[in-house]
């Protein structure tokens, strides 16, 4: 006899871990897509602004449910309170604080008051009583001040006299803040973050766009601790301020983000170079031409290991750094990458002892063979380079990473009209086992490129494959040719495939595309332990053209097994015509299976009709 367990058994201690889970985990947040959503989300009291669980939800479930809810404070204890715009949203904040003060009343509080700033000026000056709303919702905040672990407000120049209590107080655990204060005076901002800096507990400062101009910044200068803080985020800086604050923080400073870095010639003349000690992670945003190189000139950073720079480089200046930081260095990100003929001529070889992931957008033509000539990656394990690579340096990078490396992603493989003629090619050069190498990811290939790559690989652990153009082919031999490459690697290597992307860059797309990989994913086993599909290319775009969803619909004469991917738990289909197709074939797939067996989870398709999408999310009782 099948038992069932009684939930309302489970111990409180479990029941409270289940509920903080089901309250604060974050990798499962429905986020909001726009300012649109944001607006019509009616909960102005919530844990979290994108979140989609609350802790109110747990207690109207029942009452031990309810009795263990209100009893744990972690639950209630980060608060987001967005817009608030009447006296329920006081009453709600009333109860948050209530609940989330803890037996003595003293449990630490992460607290986030926002007002939507680009708005406020039109709407709230014209509206009195949402500002007396706000207002109230600030003077609790502020009685609450002893209980701040971390505070973050983004708020307008009618708040600053709510704030005036706070000044003849102390934050005795506050660890950081996040402030973007629109249109503040000098003054009042002085005050606030005077206090606000007053913790013995400060680590962290975050300053939003708003607080981030050149006086607010200048401001902090004399006021902040630097000497005791670790993590450190900008929207805006100017190089020289931002150089005074390195040297400041330079015994303790750990992480710092800039989005936007501004220079003059005389920025990095005037400054000291400046040893960071403990600094771990550098993000720069934008630039100004030549920031980089000069920045970098000035900096020694022995303990640095995350390294991004959303910014155009000169290659010469990205190996500059990489040999500066090639003991440490685990993570580097540039958006470009730029070289003359010289950039690695000058350049000595560097070993990059524990270098794991390389991301790097554009590149000059010739720039990846030339860089990787120069870097010898024992380490790497991710590799994801958004540009054209020739198949020839694929297999170099692959052949040097052979034993580390795990994720590799690219925007275009090409191989050269010399390789293709060459039948000869393949043969002479060995295929190469990549023993860890889990997900490839290829925006788009070149004709004959599939072959050519597939047939010299042996890859064990494959179990994510994405190529969202296919084989950059559309007429029936090349397919033939390009899925036959597929099979034998997959066959060969013997992995257990779990994830495909497949379809092509044609608009409507081809209609041999759909053929091609319904006929593949139905007659061959090496796509049997699949659990996740997304198909690139139009389906049901052409007449007669729904194989793919009806070879998905068919079941196995004799069991109630699907004929076809009989582990699928994910389908996205980017572009479908008739949502009732769709449905007919989770129908049918869910009767091949029986009631409550069925494995599939989720159906996405978009673009039905040019007019809606579709996401249909499955339970196991289905």
């Amino acid at each position: 006899m099948q038992r069932h367990c009684n939930i309302l058994k489970v111990p409180t201690e479990i029941l409270g871990e289940i509920f903080n889970y089901y309250v604060h985990d974050r990798s499962k947040i429905t986020q909001l897509d726009s300012v649109e959503d944001e607006e019509n989300w009616d909960r102005r009291i919530s844990a979290y602004i994108d979140s989609r669980t609350d802790p109110i939800d747990l207690t109207h479930v029942c009452r031990m449910w309810r009795t263990t809810a209100i009893s744990i404070p972690s639950l209630w204890a980060t608060i987001h309170v967005h817009d608030p715009d009447c006296e329920e949203n006081v009453e709600m904040f009333k109860l948050w604080l209530e609940r989330s003060a803890g037996p003595n009343g003293s449990y630490s509080l992460d607290l986030t008051i926002k007002q939507r700033l680009l708005a406020y000026r039109i709407t709230l000056r014209d509206k009195r009583e949402d500002f007396q709303v706000l207002e109230q919702i600030i003077s609790l905040a502020v009685a609450q001040h002893q209980r701040w672990k971390y505070i973050s407000l983004e708020l307008c120049e009618e708040t600053e006299a709510s704030f005036r209590p706070l000044y003849a107080t102390a934050l005795p655990i506050l660890c950081g803040f996040n402030i973007n204060l629109q249109s503040w005076s000098c003054d009042e901002l002085r005050l606030l973050i005077s206090v606000l800096c007053s913790s013995p507990e400060l680590q962290s400062i975050t300053l939003g766009r708003e607080s981030s101009n050149l006086p607010a910044t200048q401001l902090l200068l004399d006021i902040v601790p630097w000497d005791r803080l670790t993590t450190l985020n900008f929207t805006t800086l100017e190089a020289s301020i931002f150089f005074r604050i390195l040297l400041s923080a330079a015994v303790t400073l750990q992480h710092i983000s800039v989005s936007k870095l501004t220079h003059s010639s005389a920025s990095y003349n005037n400054s000291s170079p400046s040893t960071m000690h403990r600094l771990q992670s550098i993000h720069i945003g934008a630039m100004s031409p030549g920031g980089a190189t000069a920045m970098f000139d000035k900096l020694d950073l022995p303990a640095i290991r995350d390294l991004r720079i959303f910014t155009t480089l000169e290659e010469s200046d990205f190996l500059r750094i990489l040999s500066s930081a090639a003991v440490t260095l685990q993570h580097i990100s540039v958006s470009k990458l730029t070289h003359s003929s010289a950039s690695y001529n000058n350049s000595s070889p560097s070993t990059m002892h524990r270098l794991q992931s390389i991301h790097i957008g554009a590149m000059s033509p010739g720039g990846a063979a030339a860089m990787f000539d120069k870097l010898d990656l024992p380490a790497i394990r991710d590799l994801r380079i958004f540009t054209t690579l020739e198949e020839s340096i694929f297999f170099r990078i692959l052949s040097s990473a052979a034993v580390t490396l795990q994720h590799i992603s690219i925007s275009r493989l090409t191989i050269s009209t010399a390789s293709y003629d060459n039948s000869s090619l393949s043969r002479a050069v060995p295929q190469a086992t990549m023993h860890r190498l889990q997900s490839i990811h290829i925006g788009a290939m070149s004709p004959g490129s599939a072959a050519a790559m597939f047939d010299r690989l042996n890859l064990p652990a494959l179990r994510d494959l994405c190529l969202p153009s296919g084989f950059g082919v559309k007429r029936p031999r090349m397919l033939t040719k390009g899925w036959n490459s597929l099979l034998g690697l997959l066959e060969r290597s013997r992995c257990k495939l779990l994830t495909l992307e497949f379809g092509d860059d044609e608009n409507p797309g081809s209609r041999f595309t759909e053929v091609f990989l319904t006929q593949n994913l139905k007659s061959s086993p090496v796509f049997e332990h699949l659990t996740k599909l997304r198909v690139t290319s139009g389906i049901g775009r052409h007449p007669g053209s729904l194989q793919l969803l009806d070879a998905l619909s068919e079941a196995c004469e004799g069991s109630q097994e699907p004929r076809m991917l009989p582990l699928l738990a994910t389908l996205i289909l980017d572009t479908v015509v008739s949502v009732e197709d769709v449905r007919r074939m989770v129908s049918d797939r869910i009767a091949a299976y029986g009631k409550g067996k069925s494995k599939l989870r989720r159906v996405s398709a978009n673009f039905i009709g040019g007019r809606f999408a579709l996401d249909m999310v499955l339970t196991s009782r289905e």
